[in-house]
């Protein structure tokens, strides 16, 4: 169910937020029911439905997602389990000058080929608690194979062209292989839970 964090104090917004409890919907698709859950909040509310994503963060324990509506407020969703769970104006201060004025993030490294090669193997350093992403052409319904190997701690997963993850978060040391649903660009993103800056081994092939 939907959860009000204390801080909201739009008080009229309390009803529509009891009619959108529990949408059922996928972890591949957490992003965009954040959204759809703050566009029915505010037409209930008889605002401006207009949403858009800010920024977003994917662990383990599930996403969160900042949003901001056509009215230039700041929100923020979590979600887990195929449930949004919380929906709330950010109201901290702190919290969303870090959210407004985080730098860019890194674009991700394009992993290339050699000819008549399928597979590639990269050796990169991650900063401690960071992340580092690869991105990798499919032209239609191929097998994905990835492998990252590690003295550190992390886990690794991917993302499709439509930014769904396509397969549960894989922890460093251990292997995926999954069928790609359709062609285009795939993201294999890799956190890194150590704390300190450490080297990660990844091996991709796509057949």
């Amino acid at each position: 169910m939907i959860q009000m964090l204390p801080e909201m104090t739009m008080t009229r917004l309390l009803v529509p937020f009891a009619l959108l409890a529990a949408p059922a919907i996928a972890q591949t698709e957490e992003p965009t029911a954040c959204m759809d859950a703050l566009r029915g909040v505010m037409l209930a509310a008889g605002g401006q439905s207009a949403a858009e994503v800010v920024s977003s963060s994917f662990s383990e324990a599930g996403t969160t997602v900042y949003l901001r509506d056509g009215g230039q407020t700041l929100w923020r969703c979590t979600a887990a389990g195929g449930t949004v769970e919380e929906l709330a104006v950010v109201m901290d201060a702190d919290e969303r000058d870090e959210v407004l004025n985080a730098p860019p993030a890194a674009a991700p490294e394009s992993v290339e080929f050699a000819d008549g090669e399928a597979s590639a193997t990269l050796e990169r350093e991650v900063e401690a608690g960071g992340t580092m992403q690869f991105a990798l052409a499919a032209d239609g319904v191929q097998t994905l194979s990835v492998e990252v190997v590690s003295d550190a701690p992390g886990y690794f997963y991917v993302r499709g062209p439509v930014d769904t993850v396509i397969h549960d978060p894989v922890d460093v040391g251990d292997s995926l292989s999954a069928e790609l649903p359709m062609g285009g660009e795939y993201i294999v993103e890799l956190v890194s839970a150590a704390d300190a800056p450490a080297t990660f081994t990844v091996t991709v092939a796509i057949e």
